[in-house]
């Protein structure tokens, strides 16, 4: 991978990591306590409000996955190990990183580790 090409990935995944940094900073403003029933009308509006929590959390957790896996991936652009496969180091294919420049794998280990 020539220099011009790292640095186009570089930039595509510092853009990724501050949309999640982004995301993840507006779930944690919009989460709120959930309210003790008050009385049986406001019975419904908790569970709702309960729900929306785990939404929000299952989405906290989603988004902070991918920040872990940008960051992991800008290191590896800094350790000159960006492209290559983490596990058998050949190089990950144009197509993978251009799909998700935060690919580990090259396709033969990827289709290894899905195999049953």
């Amino acid at each position: 991978m020539n220099a011009a090409e790292q640095t186009a990935y570089r930039t595509r995944l510092a853009s990724d990591l501050a949309q999640q940094v982004d995301s993840i900073a507006g779930l944690l403003a919009a989460t709120g306590k959930v309210a003790p029933d008050v009385s049986p009308d406001m019975r419904q509006a908790r569970m709702d409000a309960m729900a929306q929590q785990v939404n929000m959390r299952d989405q906290l957790e989603k988004f902070n996955l991918r920040r872990r896996k940008v960051e992991a991936a800008l290191a590896r652009v800094d350790a000159g190990a960006y492209g290559l496969c983490c596990e058998c180091r050949a190089t990950i294919g144009g197509e993978r990183l251009d799909s998700d420049p935060a690919e580990v794998f090259c396709q033969e280990c990827a289709d290894e580790r899905e195999a049953p």
